[in-house]
């Protein structure tokens, strides 16, 4: 319902969509570093890091978040008739099933970042030496991750996606959003230190901050007035439900199996694949069908 909200009270500005985006990255960004830091600090040589301080900080967050959220005043002055029936009409389009199914992977793909990434740079710093990579700085090096995620990738990437998405078009950033998925799972495999994870988050802007913005304006686009909720809600249930589901069982039982570096490896290569599949596919659709 988020999306669904911010794009009617952009009205006739929607393309400004990833603009509001932007300081979500810039909280997600600045709290995580913060946090991380705190956690390695009040942990000090400890073997087990101590969360307490996490947990206070969500109190507060979410606090802010619930008064900002009364706030809000949304009314939804457009309904369709026959929701069924204009949903059944949207998946008879290719071009649409399409869409659906790249929300899918794009959610397969999100998850093993989301979920596994951290966990493979702590596997990394148990392997080498302390000295190498400061093995009591991991959750200040995961930290800084988030943040180079947040508020180095994905703020001018969020601030300019309505130029990128006028500029190349829905499909093209579809194209370079697998594609950069591809070259961080790549690079992930072949990572030997945590520390050397930080150049390539800056990618992030591309595989979240530019998928966010594509994935809700496309689905603002398609739906008919008054269905705008329900897209929206389709492509969370593609994207959330049936991606990031079979992501994280997919990812989960191969890295318990053959370990993170492999893992990547593999996902690198399904989403070579994919960005091969969906390029055809829209060749296709051009030439053939539209």
């Amino acid at each position: 319902m988020a999306d669904t909200i911010c794009f009617d009270l952009l009205g006739e500005n929607s393309h400004l969509y990833g603009r509001q985006k932007v300081f979500d990255s810039i909280g997600v960004g600045l709290s995580s570093v913060t946090v991380g830091v705190a956690i390695d600090l009040i942990s000090g040589h400890s073997l087990f890091k101590n969360y307490t301080i996490m947990y206070f900080f969500c109190l507060v967050s979410l606090s802010f978040n619930m008064m900002s959220s009364t706030r809000l005043n949304f009314t939804q002055s457009k309904k369709s008739k026959n929701i069924i029936k204009d949903v059944g009409k949207l998946f008879k389009l290719v071009k649409i099933t399409t869409y659906f199914c790249w929300c899918c992977f794009a959610g397969i793909f999100s998850a093993v970042i989301w979920n596994f990434l951290l966990w493979h740079l702590e596997e990394l710093s148990d392997e080498i030496t302390q000295n190498e990579c400061g093995g009591n700085y991991i959750k200040t090096i995961e930290g800084l991750c988030i943040f180079v995620q947040t508020c180095i990738g994905e703020i001018p990437v969020f601030f300019l996606s309505g130029y990128f998405l006028k500029k190349f078009g829905h499909v093209n950033c579809m194209h370079i959003i697998i594609g950069a998925f591809v070259t961080r799972f790549f690079y992930y495999s072949i990572l030997s230190n945590p520390w050397w994870v930080l150049p390539i988050e800056s990618l992030n802007g591309i595989t979240y901050g530019l998928m966010s913005a594509t994935m809700a304006s496309y689905a603002n686009y398609i739906a008919e007035p008054g269905m705008e909720a329900t897209i929206q809600g389709l492509v969370g249930a593609f994207f959330e439900g049936v991606g990031i589901s079979i992501g994280n069982f997919a990812a989960g039982t191969l890295f318990e199996f053959i370990g993170g570096s492999t893992v990547f490896a593999i996902y690198g290569s399904i989403g070579s694949i994919a960005l091969i599949i969906h390029i055809l596919i829209h060749i296709l659709l051009k030439d053939k069908f539209f």
